[in-house]
């Protein structure tokens, strides 16, 4: 599980403000908040990695009044899908070494939605000077392309990194395509994505 921060407007006359977090067939009201509460702390509510969704709706004044949500006070988060990149230094062979290795993991919670991005990692060269990471999926050469067919949680895939770059040269993994915006892309330290 971990915390999630909810931003919102605070609605007007409302005294305080009532979170409703409905996740895996279950709803609880989480959290209510006083607007200077929500001012000076945020609001955080208590979520698993799974989807959920919030409602947000002005809290009741009176312990008998009834409260019917605005239309569009809710919102869908989806489940916390994640694709992690690491460049697995080659085995050594006499005095060198072999191939790096691209490994690509896959972590989701629940089921594998069907439309997964594209992972592509790409590498900016140096010129003989210190490599600057790529900040766009376009701003370097495109040495593999891992389609979101072939991710599967618990099964990594790997990859020799080709090696026709000379170095210094700096890697980096982007994801593209429709669902782009609904997975986490874990991204391991800048230094070791500089070859030299």
């Amino acid at each position: 599980g971990g915390r999630a921060r909810v931003t919102f407007d605070w609605p007007a006359e409302a005294g305080e403000v009532a979170a409703t977090v409905e996740q895996d067939g279950a709803s609880t009201v989480r959290r209510v908040v006083a607007r200077s509460t929500y001012v000076r702390e945020g609001l955080y509510v208590d979520v698993a990695p799974s989807a959920f969704s919030v409602t947000l709706s002005a809290a009741p004044r009176t312990p008998d009044a009834v409260v019917v949500p605005p239309p569009g006070g809710a919102v869908r988060v989806p489940e916390d899908i994640a694709v992690s990149y690491r460049i697995v230094p080659g085995a050594r062979r006499a005095l060198r070494r072999g191939p790096s290795l691209l490994r690509v993991t896959l972590s989701c919670p629940g089921e594998v939605p069907d439309d997964l991005p594209e992972f592509v990692l790409v590498a900016r060269s140096g010129n003989g000077r210190d490599p600057v990471r790529p900040r766009t999926p376009t701003d370097g050469t495109t040495l593999l392309r891992v389609g979101g067919a072939t991710l599967s949680p618990g099964s990594p895939v790997e990859l020799p990194v080709p090696s026709g770059l000379r170095p210094p040269y700096a890697l980096r993994g982007f994801l593209l395509g429709e669902g782009a915006a609904d997975v986490r892309l874990d991204e391991p330290s800048p230094t070791t994505l500089v070859v030299r």
